[in-house]
């Protein structure tokens, strides 16, 4: 599912450089949350509010990972993903919500997300996965 590489001499705000990463949620303290802390490691981050706003941000830049909300207005998670992964088969996407039931977890999975997190978010874990990733691997 993830690819791992272990980076024991290099630290992890040195094996991000260049990393990027969009946050899409339609919760702003979540958004600017993780942004501030993604950022705070090294990451390029980008953020978007609703689905349609990922899709085209993903259509017009790629990006290594996106963190995705399943719930939002308009255009769900699960929706969004299948978009962006049509168009960016490469892009690593982690999956998170709050409602997280089994039948969204397995979905998710089976439609080849890398991960499915339950919120309140586990920083430490989100940081891990996305360090996981390998960008010019596909997943």
């Amino acid at each position: 599912m993830l690819d791992v590489v272990p980076v024991e001499s290099v630290s992890r705000k040195e094996a991000t450089l260049a990393r990027s990463v969009l946050v899409v949620d339609d919760e702003k303290n979540i958004r600017v949350t993780l942004a501030d802390i993604l950022v705070g490691e090294g990451y390029e981050v980008r953020t978007a509010d609703t689905g349609e706003k990922a899709v085209k941000l993903c259509h017009k830049q790629r990006f290594d990972v996106v963190l995705l909300d399943v719930r939002m207005p308009g255009m769900d998670g699960f929706e969004a993903f299948r978009l962006i992964r049509r168009e960016r088969q490469d892009t690593c996407v982690i999956m998170m919500s709050a409602y997280s039931t089994q039948e969204f977890r397995q979905v998710a999975l089976d439609e080849g997300a890398a991960a499915f997190l339950r919120k309140p978010l586990d920083v430490e874990r989100v940081l891990e996965l996305i360090g996981q990733t390998q960008p010019e691997t596909p997943i």
